[in-house]
């Protein structure tokens, strides 16, 4: 029945609707035949459609390497993993101009694919980040009802936002290995 409803959607380019299903395309089904009497059916992927408010997931691309060194910053009371080249979108942040450079102080944890420093509670570390934009995030409906009392009340909200783009990460590793080590060498 489902191998049905996806060639039918793969001849019609239709998406599915209603459901867990809603808005997602199903994989194409064809049959091919071989040598042998048996058929053998190829599932070919389509392009899904995701509706606003859903998580994309991330594919790996050949154009953007994985990062090399990321940390964990504290911006308006909230935390965000950041690596260069990244942008977030924090609470409005006074005082910061579109286009200025701006260092975040407060970086709980700084890594790299060799080390990885925890700061307790913070370190010696700094990000730096490009103000991109100012402005104000989409609106957030706020709906009251009290069934059977005749009370309904609609009013909306819209945050002040900041978009920050991550530009470097600046942080001293001293690794133990080689303080250790000056250290020994220097008492012989």
């Amino acid at each position: 029945m489902l191998a049905t409803v996806a060639r039918r959607l793969s001849v019609t380019g239709r998406t599915l609707g209603g459901g867990r299903l809603s808005g997602l395309r199903m994989l194409s089904t064809t049959t091919t035949a071989t040598t042998s009497s048996s058929p053998t059916t190829e599932a070919a992927e389509e392009d899904v459609d995701f509706e606003p408010g859903q998580v994309i997931p991330a594919e790996p691309s050949p154009h953007r390497p994985r990062p090399s060194k990321f940390a964990i910053v504290q911006v308006g009371g909230k935390q965000y993993k950041v690596s260069p080249g990244d942008a977030i979108i924090t609470e409005k942040l006074i005082g910061a101009d579109v286009g200025a450079m701006i260092h975040l102080e407060k970086v709980l944890m700084v890594g790299t694919a060799q080390e990885t420093a925890i700061g307790t509670p913070l370190l010696e570390a700094k990000i730096l980040a490009e103000v991109r934009e100012q402005t104000r995030a989409l609106k957030d409906i706020i709906f009251k009802k009290k069934r059977r009392k005749h009370y309904t009340r609609t009013n909306g909200h819209r945050q002040d936002i900041t978009v920050l783009g991550i530009e470097d990460i600046v942080f001293p590793f001293s690794s133990p290995s080689s303080s250790s080590s000056s250290s020994s060498s220097s008492s012989s």
